[in-house]
Order: structure tokens, then C-alpha cells, then sequence
């Protein structure tokens, strides 16, 4: 305090002294007539303006100057302050800055209290916020909660965590209400179509009979209901029905196709036929495979086999016009040579559709007729090939690797699931009806 009142008076006695600078204190001492201090001599602006009276400042620094006394410039100054102006005529930096005592201190400022963002729910612009308070009127303090430390704490003391409890945002609360008011909404409507589906069989037995269909008259425009109009009566049953048939074990069931019981007793690895029926129900095949209209087959079989059906009457011309839908192969070995070129013809032609003039579609199905003997063990793996290829093996005699069925004489068919009738051709039936097929197909090879 002292070096800034110093610094101030310096300024103003460079400013204001008469006395030269070159003057001693024994000059200064000199007794003189005093020299009527200059009007506004000072030129003090802002604060000090404020703070000093102009006119008794330059009065008094001049007689103190003129009397060569230095000490009591602080007295001087201190007597020239005017009254501490008020705090609403200050500036507010100026009023922050002014000056205090020596036996004064300045206000200690409150801890402040951290600050807490405003949640959602406490957004409520109707609430009134408290209105600011005059500048040195404070508020009485708030008695501090458990999870609030006290402003006196010691410094360094640990803050425990604030408990601030988390409360949903209430603009999600009607909307979850209003998602819960259309889930039960939508249950109700549910039950009620579910209620309505199950009551409306049970009213539409119960008013068929009385309500008909409405005709609606063109000249009244009234509706008419048509009476109800019972349903015929049975016709009356008759005086002598015909006894049941019986039906059991013993009697064969209904005849069917020799192809259909064929197909069905060699799937999947083949049948064997034994009997005294064998032969005219596998002449039977052949003539349905190679005569009939309907899906294409192709009958393999070898020389031996077609001697024990038809002997010596199948000649060379009624086999090369049967051609290629029976393939007669002189020994077992090329049979099975001719199955496996058929069976890749087949692969290529279902894996390149558009070089094959079927389109790969409606490949033929092969029936293969053969007596394999002490030879199972080539045929097997023919007979159980993939089902898109595997030949229908119908095998004289006892075929350990699948079902073997017997044949009687008269057309009965014994299987595991029961007897059946199958059909049977003798030799002449057989051929007469190969010959007719040769010769509408091939004409005039005869």
C-alpha cells in the first residue's frame, strides 16, 4: 500500500511541483511565498477522479513540497479522499478492485456446490423459478443431506458418491402405455374373432333349415322366403341282397397286371420265381412290356432264356423287328455288358438334356431276365444300382439276395403279403400277340 501511494505521489509531483528538479532540500526549505495552487492542475481521470478531491490534493502537495517535508505525503493523500462512493454508482470492475484496509479482509467466497443438469421430468414450464436476489443478500443455507458433505469438510476429505435416483423420462411413459392399451386392445379383438368362428358353425346348423335363399319379387320389391323342401327318401332296399364276400388268407385277391406284381416283388434287389406257373407269368411280362402303350421299357434277356419260353419258334425275323425293346444277348457276360452301356447312355443323357433328343426325360425302364446260377455275384451289383437306373430283376429260380415267390399252375402267386392271381400266356398266346405288334409296327417284314 505504501509503494502504490508512493508511485502516485511521484506522478503528481512531476506533474504539479513549481520546484525545479535540480533543487536541494535546503533550497526547498527556504522560506517562500506560497504559490496559489493551479485550478485542475492535477488532470486526474476515472477512478482517482473519484476517489481524490482535485482541488485539496494540489493545495496540499504543493505546501508539503513547498515546506520540503516527503513523509507526510500519505497524510496528504489520505485527506484529500473524498466519501467511498456507493456501489451502484461504480463500475462493477471498479467496485470488484477498490481498495481495503489493512484491518479488513476480503469476504470468503462459499464453496460452490456442483451443478446437477436439469433432468427431463423437472422441464416444467409452468413451475416458477425463484427470482434472483439484491447483491449482498444471500439465502439461508440448506441443511446438507447424508450424501452431501459439509462445506467445512477439511480439504482432501473423500466426497462419497451423491445417491441420485434414476427416474424414467415421463415422455416414455405414455408411450409405453399406449404400446400395453393396443397389445390388449388387439387380444380382445383376437378372442372375439376366435369366440365368433366357433359360434358360427354351430348358428349356421342351427338356422340352415328354416332360412333358404331370398328371391326378391320385381314387382313389390318384397322379399319372399321359399319353403323348406325335405331331401328324397332313400330308394327302398332290396328284398334279396347279395350275401358278403369272404374274404381271408385262403382266397387270392383281385387279378392285376403281370408288369404291376412284377415291379412291385423286385424292388429292391430283385425276386426269384419257382412253381409250375413260372414260365406263362414271365411270358406274360414280356408281352405287356413289349406290346402295351404305355411308359417305354426295354426286355434284356440271353439265348437260354428265351429257348426255356418259347423253344424254337421265336425265329430271327420276329426278334430283329422286336428290336430294341427286347434285346436278346447270346450269354449272361454280354447281358451284363449291354446293361452297363445302357445304364451310361442313361447318366449322359439325364446330364446333358439338350443333346439328347428325349431331353433327358421318360429314360426307359429295364426289365432284366436272367438265371443266375453260381453267377449271383455279377448280377447283384446290377440289380442294386441307384434308383434312377436299377433294372428290375426278375430271376429264375431261388434268389438268396432278395424275396423269392412260386408260382401254381393256375395263376396263384404266393408272396409274403399274401396270395394273389397274376395272369398267365401259354407259348401260342404269347407269340401271336408279338407277331401282331411286329407286323402293325413294321409292316411288310412278313
Amino acid at each position: 500500500m505504501r509503494e502504490s501511494v508512493a508511485a502516485l505521489a511521484a506522478g503528481v509531483v512531476l506533474t504539479l511541483s513549481p520546484v525545479p528538479l535540480g533543487a536541494t532540500p535546503a533550497q526547498a526549505s527556504t522560506p517562500a511565498r506560497p504559490v496559489p495552487a493551479r485550478t485542475g492542475c492535477t488532470g486526474l481521470t476515472g477512478a482517482a477522479a473519484m476517489l481524490f478531491n482535485q482541488t485539496d490534493l494540489c493545495r496540499s502537495l504543493s505546501r508539503e513540497l513547498l515546506r520540503g517535508r516527503t513523509d507526510d505525503l500519505g497524510n496528504v493523500l489520505r485527506d484529500s479522499m473524498r466519501g467511498v462512493p456507493s456501489l451502484r454508482h461504480m463500475h462493477h470492475s471498479e467496485a470488484r478492485h477498490r481498495f481495503f484496509t489493512s484491518h479488513q479482509r476480503p469476504p470468503a467466497r462459499l464453496p460452490e456446490r456442483p451443478r446437477r443438469h436439469p433432468s427431463p421430468a423437472r422441464n416444467d414450464p409452468d413451475r416458477r423459478s425463484p427470482g434472483s436476489l439484491p447483491r449482498g443478500i444471500t439465502r439461508p443455507k440448506a441443511t446438507p443431506s447424508h450424501g452431501t458433505p459439509s462445506p467445512s469438510a477439511p480439504p482432501g476429505t473423500p466426497r462419497p458418491p451423491a445417491r441420485v435416483r434414476a427416474v424414467p423420462p415421463e415422455a416414455d411413459r405414455p408411450q409405453s402405455f399406449g404400446m400395453l392399451s393396443i397389445l390388449m386392445a388387439g387380444l380382445v379383438m383376437l378372442g372375439v374373432v376366435l369366440l365368433h368362428r366357433r359360434s358360427l358353425p354351430a348358428l349356421a346348423s342351427a338356422v340352415r333349415g328354416p332360412l333358404r335363399p331370398a328371391r326378391r319379387d320385381g314387382t313389390h320389391g318384397v322379399e319372399l322366403v321359399r319353403p323348406y323342401v325335405p331331401p328324397p327318401a332313400a330308394p327302398p332296399a332290396d328284398d334279396h341282397p347279395l350275401p358278403p364276400v369272404p374274404f381271408g388268407p385262403e382266397r387270392p385277391e383281385a387279378a392285376c397286371t403281370a408288369v404291376q406284381v412284377a415291379a412291385e416283388l423286385a424292388r429292391p434287389s430283385g425276386v426269384g420265381l419257382v412253381g409250375d406257373g413260372v414260365d406263362g407269368f414271365v411270358r406274360a411280362v414280356v408281352t405287356e412290356l413289349v406290346t402295351r402303350d404305355g411308359p417305354r421299357a426295354r426286355v434284356v434277356l440271353s439265348r437260354t432264356e428265351l429257348d426255356r419260353l418259347y423253344g424254337g419258334a421265336f425265329d430271327e425275323p420276329l426278334r430283329s423287328a422286336l428290336e430294341p425293346e427286347l434285346r436278346v444277348c447270346e450269354l449272361l457276360e454280354d447281358a451284363i455288358e449291354h446293361l452297363e452301356l445302357e445304364i451310361l447312355v442313361s447318366d449322359a443323357e439325364q446330364a446333358n438334356p439338350d443333346l439328347s433328343p428325349t431331353r433327358g426325360r421318360g429314360m426307359p425302364t429295364i426289365y432284366w431276365i436272367a438265371t443266375p446260377g453260381h453267377d449271383d455275384d455279377v448280377v447283384l451289383p446290377l440289380v442294386r444300382r441307384g434308383p434312377a437306373h436299377r433294372p428290375v430283376g426278375v430271376m429264375f429260380g431261388v434268389w438268396t439276395h432278395g424275396r423269392t415267390c412260386s408260382v401254381d399252375a393256375d395263376g396263384t402267386l404266393t408272396a409274403p403279403s399274401g396270395p394273389r392271381r397274376v395272369p398267365l400266356l401259354t407259348m401260342d398266346e404269347s407269340l401271336a400277340a408279338l407277331r401282331a405288334h411286329a407286323s402293325t409296327e413294321r409292316t411288310g417284314w412278313l
